[in-house]
């Protein structure tokens, strides 16, 4: 991460000025006692992920007698909280409760991880009518008309929302893929290959200038910044040429993806972006991955800068006092094999913005008297057995 979005505190007063400081109320955030060269990971990413809905269904046939029928809808942030892995990544609308989690088993240093809210997507809607172990990536990747209808106008305000960034990961995708295809394609796809390749680098081209005139044009009141309207069907031309003929031609994805373009939806504006933005996804998972497996590399994780979120109800006392939210990590479920062996496709989830903290048991000791503890955090009855026997200890 740039050092720019970092910084380091030792105690609550310097904590809470950091927040002041760099504007973090606007966030969501996630605490982690130790630093990991991939921190933001769910539990089963890190975990077999071959097992994860035979044993999501096997805990749901466990309790379900004993569960209601919030917790039973809410199932996934049930077993997240109780000790399952799954696929969603702990965050806090409290950055509180997110420092006492970063020093919660901590010796020396903690780490506070903040993602934007303008960042998030919520998929409550789509996450109720899904299997348990719905993986979500084949859906947005191949512009399941079902999961767009429901999502596109949310992407639609993130993407309005952080305009710099699409432009940046817009042309750095382009010009890197564009480059890519003329670096690992095979000599017998050269002519369909230079054509597609060709007219990818006219439709960048033409976004460019398109871009430049908009911006000129006091005529045009919407921001233009990353409107791409005559590019989209050149994008699309220079997709097909490229893949006329190969055997991984994606044949699902562009009928699907001329369906939903065509699709008038309420309150999602400037939809082109975010068609280009999946197709970008969709190039990468198609040449960036298999080129990866080639080299048997069967997992690996894709850029999108933007985050799909879950946040259940009060399921119980410790959503509550937690301000849970989650972090829904798409991933693929098993169904784009290399070699007979089945290739495994996340999504990056990168934070903006990290607060290293120094001075833990110094620090644990100010959340306690403010009330951030394990009895406040927990709240069951062991927890609270296990707070009472420490605190007079």
């Amino acid at each position: 991460m740039n050092k720019e979005n970092t910084c380091s505190v030792g105690s609550l007063s310097e904590y809470i000025a950091a927040i002041e400081k760099y504007d973090l109320f606007n966030y969501i955030s996630r605490g982690e006692s130790e630093k990991y060269e991939k921190p933001l990971s769910s539990g089963i990413h890190r975990k077999k992920f071959e097992i994860y809905s035979k044993m999501l269904e096997q805990y749901h046939l466990d309790v379900e007698m004993s569960i209601n029928r919030t917790q039973d809808k809410n199932f996934l942030a049930f077993a997240q909280h109780h000790g399952i892995p799954t696929n969603l990544l702990d965050f806090s609308f409290s950055p509180l409760v997110s420092l006492y989690f970063s020093m919660d088993g901590c010796k020396d240093k903690g780490y506070v991880y903040f993602v934007n809210k303008s960042k998030m997507v919520s998929i409550n809607n789509v996450l109720y009518e899904r299997p348990l172990g719905w993986g979500l990536f084949e859906e947005l990747l191949e512009f399941e008309s079902d999961l767009y209808k429901k999502v596109l106008p949310q992407m639609s305000e993130a993407f309005i929302a952080n305009r710099e960034e699409m432009v940046s990961f817009f042309e750095k995708h382009a010009e890197e893929f564009i480059e890519e295809f003329r670096r690992i394609r095979a000599p017998g796809f050269l002519e369909s290959l230079e054509g597609g390749v060709d007219d990818f680098k006219k439709a960048l081209e033409q976004y460019r200038a398109d871009r430049i005139r908009w911006i000129a044009d006091e005529s045009i009141k919407e921001d233009p910044t990353l409107q791409i309207y005559r590019s989209v069907s050149i994008f699309l031309q220079g997709m097909q040429k490229i893949y006329k003929g190969d055997l991984h031609y994606p044949t699902l994805f562009f009928q699907n993806f001329g369906k939903i373009s065509n699709t008038v939806i309420n309150g999602a504006e400037y939809s082109a972006n975010i068609f280009i933005m999946m197709f970008l996804l969709k190039m990468e998972e198609i040449e960036y991955c298999y080129e990866r497996c080639s080299r048997n590399k069967l997992e690996f994780e894709l850029e999108f800068p933007f985050y799909f979120t879950y946040r259940p109800p009060i399921i119980d006392e410790r959503v509550k006092n937690q301000s849970s939210v989650f972090v829904f990590q798409p991933f693929s479920t098993n169904k784009m094999h290399f070699e007979g062996k089945p290739v495994q496709v996340w999504q990056k989830i990168v934070p903006d913005f990290t607060i290293e903290v120094q001075n833990p048991e110094s620090i644990r000791k100010e959340l306690d008297a403010i009330g951030f503890n394990l009895k406040h955090i927990y709240c069951d009855y062991d927890s609270i057995a296990k707070y009472t026997v420490s605190s007079l200890e």
